[in-house]
């Protein structure tokens, strides 16, 4: 049999050196310490250090849109807007331009929002404006035409819209047929509507302001900055533009702390497994084409 050494763990632990299959037949071990044992207490030791690097604002604004990538859009649409307002001679970011900027964006805003939430299902509706145009018409020519009180053409008016939505949703959901040839289809109907309710005839906005001047509230002022010496000069907020953001604060909070708007994503995302997982799909279908 060769020497051999055996060794036991521990920082203060020795190596013996035996000889044969049993070290009781030795009459003394002889210890050996290492070089490296040896020098063990004289080491360092700290754990290993890295040395942190302050963060670059890219590489932070790099890491956020591969992170969310929805942002992207919005980070490339604020681009545009910067560059397209400074090399316009600063002109394009005064108060009075941006106010007149988002009074024309209400309308289209407020219509984008409720897009939104179909496009989520996975849908689209092409009829959405003519829907928007034929629910006005009804308005005006109750209010103005027929005497009614404002209050009452306004909800009429929403309840033709609801209306044509709701039909949308069940063509959708009964002929299983798909949104873009549904909506297609619809759109020509509803504009065919509209022409034949409206007689082709406007609605004067002489007659309107005479007749029923609530009728167009949302294009009151809620304030108005008037100082010429402000740097807020010629700001203005209407009543429109109030609704469009709370309407805006409102479809998130349903979409994001409701179970409607938890079940609007199951659905856009796979039809057969949130039936599977109980969500009325028809139904959920149905309502968000009538919203």
């Amino acid at each position: 049999w060769s020497p051999f050494i055996i060794c036991k763990g521990g920082k203060t632990a020795g190596c013996f050196r035996a000889k044969g299959r049993d070290m009781s037949d030795q009459g003394s071990a002889t210890k050996v310490i290492s070089d490296f044992e040896a020098t063990l207490n004289k080491a360092d030791t700290k754990v290993a250090e890295f040395e942190v690097q302050a963060k670059h604002p890219l590489l932070t604004l790099r890491n956020f849109l591969q992170n969310y990538n929805t942002a992207i859009p919005v980070f490339v649409l604020l681009l545009s807007i910067f560059v397209f307002g400074f090399t316009s001679g600063g002109r394009f970011f005064t108060a009075n331009n941006l106010s007149i900027v988002f009074q024309q964006v209400t309308v289209i805003g407020i219509i984008a929002i409720a897009q939104t939430i179909i496009i989520l299902t996975a849908g689209i509706d092409l009829s959405i404006g003519a829907i928007m145009v034929l629910s006005s018409i009804v308005m005006g020519k109750l209010a103005v035409h027929s005497g009614l009180p404002v209050p009452v053409a306004i909800m009429a008016g929403g309840f033709a819209g609801a209306a044509m939505g709701y039909l949308n949703g069940i063509f959708v959901t009964r002929l299983r047929l798909p949104p873009f040839i549904v909506t297609l289809g619809t759109l020509y109907i509803f504009s065919a509507l509209k022409i034949w309710y409206s007689k082709s005839e406007s609605i004067r906005a002489t007659d309107t302001e005479k007749i029923a001047p609530n009728l167009i509230f949302m294009g009151w002022d809620v304030f108005k900055v008037v100082d010429k010496e402000s740097l807020f000069s010629g700001a203005t907020l209407k009543i429109g533009g109030v609704c469009f953001i709370l309407l805006a604060i409102l479809i998130w909070y349903m979409l994001n702390r409701t179970a409607w708007g938890r079940h609007v994503y199951a659905v856009g995302d796979n039809t057969e497994s949130a039936l599977l997982a109980g969500v009325q799909t028809d139904k959920m279908l149905r309502s968000v084409y009538t919203v």
